[in-house]
């Protein structure tokens, strides 16, 4: 199966133990996880900025994420109504 989180359930497995952690240690053991760069982007940017995790912390786990995850390219926008603008970036990933 493929499996695809937002940016808030990795800052949740990444920075807490719980549900969202669990869910994806199971993901990346039974099946293949997706990811788009935006996400990436964004879940870099909540570690360091909201959450002040420290650069070097933050770049290790992009660099776990790359080698067990498969990064895909965004696809073309897509036209559809949102409430949330920024939502779209997300929406081109998988």
């Amino acid at each position: 199966m493929i499996v695809g989180f937002d940016a808030n359930v990795l800052m949740s497995a990444v920075a807490t133990q719980g549900l969202c952690a669990d869910v994806v240690n199971a993901a990346l053991a039974e099946h293949r996880l997706v990811a788009g760069e935006t996400v990436l982007a964004e879940l870099r940017r909540v570690l360091r900025q909201k959450l002040r995790v420290e650069t070097p912390v933050v770049n290790e786990m992009d660099a776990f994420l790359r080698l067990h995850v498969t990064v895909s390219v965004a696809a073309p926008v897509l036209e559809v109504l949102l409430r949330d603008a920024s939502d779209r970036a997300v929406l081109a990933g998988p």
